[in-house]
């Protein structure tokens, strides 16, 4: 999907223009032989294909997303916990919030992700997910985040995501 598509579709959905729109590509691991039981270190290649993440800020403290491929859409309130989050895919997006817990109390935000990039495969979608959403809410909210600060916080975000699936 490209920038235009997704712009208009935010617009279609929200009734009003996206402030910011980001992308984030798709991760591929290259490892060498013996590396993945042993602990070493691989290689982490960006991808052609992605993710679209648009945003604009609410003054609420709710976050509304939608997404192309996956529904129900998410009504996030700021502090929410799992047990109350009604699709899989809600935790990645409640993780990424969480992450943001200190910054801009009470705004909000519309998002809407879409793009080519499949949730399976190995191609890290979720991480691409969390990252999108991550830097959309920040810039959405006039807040910077350094890259290594962005990336720390998707990490913790995509593993809270995956621990909480696994609670359930």
């Amino acid at each position: 999907m490209i920038l235009d598509d997704v712009q208009h579709e935010f617009l279609a959905l929200y009734g009003q223009q996206c402030t910011v729109t980001v992308r984030a590509p798709g991760r591929v691991n290259l490892i060498g032989e013996h590396t993945d039981y042993s602990d070493l270190p691989v290689l982490p290649m960006a991808i052609g294909q992605g993710l679209m993440v648009a945003a604009s800020p609410r003054d609420d403290g709710v976050v509304r997303v939608a997404s192309s491929r996956f529904e129900p859409a998410a009504e996030l309130h700021r502090g929410q916990r799992d047990e109350e989050l009604v699709a899989p895919w809600h935790r990645y997006l409640a993780g990424a919030l969480a992450q943001l817990a200190e910054m801009a109390p009470g705004r909000g935000a519309d998002i809407f992700v879409a793009g080519d990039l499949p949730s399976t495969g190995g191609l890290s979608s979720s991480s691409a997910l969390t990252v999108g959403v991550l830097a959309a809410l920040a810039e959405a909210w006039g807040e910077r985040l350094a890259p290594d600060d962005l990336v720390s916080r998707a990490i913790v975000a995509d593993k809270d995501a995956d621990v909480a699936r696994l609670r359930l």
